[in-house]
């Protein structure tokens, strides 16, 4: 019971394929990869510095957290194709062929990234009926990621070329 409660824990701050080369205690095994060509999606936004100031501070979460949650489920549905690497502020970050390496991940990546537009209009109009547009930046080349934090909070983040590449587009 205890094991299913720490899983259901780290489901949330870490990548689906780590949660199953996992080892008792606090360390994850094989908690550092790294891809010559890996494919990252980067989501944030538009101007969400002043999107926010235009709404209450309570609406702002709610708008984030179903943003978060329905980029989440999209991430499950993909069948383990395209992994969540991190997510910080308004910005969620996909990766795919750093964990399992594969030909398709660029075309992953972008299906994926069509989708969350779709998805984001979806949210933004249950707000105030007024959507918020999406920044996408996608960028392929060399990435690294690993498990970073003490015992208590641990997260996932990657590093590298692909991401620079994917958040200044």
């Amino acid at each position: 019971e205890q094991r299913a409660t720490n899983d259901a824990i780290l489901a949330t701050v870490l990548p689906a394929a780590m949660l199953e080369t996992r080892v008792v205690g606090t360390e994850v095994a094989g908690a550092h990869h790294e891809a010559e060509s890996a494919t990252v999606g980067v989501t944030d936004i538009y101007d969400f510095a002043e999107w926010s100031a235009g709404h209450l501070e309570q609406d702002v979460v709610f708008v984030l957290h179903m943003l978060m949650s329905a980029f989440d489920r999209g991430v499950a549905s993909s069948c383990g194709v395209v992994q969540r690497a991190m997510t910080f502020g308004d910005t969620y970050v996909v990766c795919s062929g750093l964990l399992s390496p594969h030909t398709e991940h660029r075309n992953e990546v972008f299906h994926f990234a069509e989708w969350q537009l779709r998805a984001g209009q979806e949210a933004a109009m249950q707000v105030d009926g007024k959507p918020f547009r999406l920044r996408l930046g996608v960028c392929t080349g060399p990435l690294s990621g690993g498990t970073v934090g003490g015992d208590h909070s641990q997260r996932y983040v990657v590093a590298g070329p692909a991401l620079s590449g994917a958040m200044e587009n």
